[in-house]
């Protein structure tokens, strides 16, 4: 029997339980890369005694300039690593690639400061227009 044009295969179908996990582990990875190794571990290295870290940022008596660039240099390392890993993963399942192009990508768009540029774009007021002045 014949499959339908509309109706894709089974096995050509994207899993969205695979893609939303994948997604939330490569994530999870270089934000904990970010705060846990770039700034943590660099600050823990170079002197501090102690610190507080949480999912959002790393915080401790002990501060420079080498603990405050740890967490971009880690993310930029890692999102090289990972672009290097997947041109050579071609024969790697789907789901491997996905999650070192996933890795990746958040690793440099952190690592190259993405997040913090966003919040500089212009707000839109309540009428939808750009606000004068």
């Amino acid at each position: 029997m014949a499959t339908s044009a509309t109706e894709m295969p089974t096995h050509l179908k994207d899993d969205t339980l695979t893609v939303c996990a994948v997604s939330s582990i490569s994530a999870a990875l270089a934000n904990v890369l970010h705060e846990g190794v770039g700034h943590a571990l660099v600050a823990l290295f170079t002197g501090a005694q102690s610190g507080v870290i949480s999912t959002v940022a790393w915080s401790s008596g002990y501060d420079s300039r080498l603990v405050a660039a740890g967490g971009t240099l880690v993310n930029l390392a890692t999102g090289l690593i990972c672009w290097l890993a997947l041109r050579g993963a071609k024969n790697s399942s789907v789901q491997t690639r996905y999650f070192l192009l996933t890795s990746f990508a958040f690793n440099a768009f952190t690592g190259t400061g993405s997040q913090r540029r966003r919040s500089k774009l212009p707000r839109l007021s309540s009428g939808g227009s750009f606000p004068q002045g």
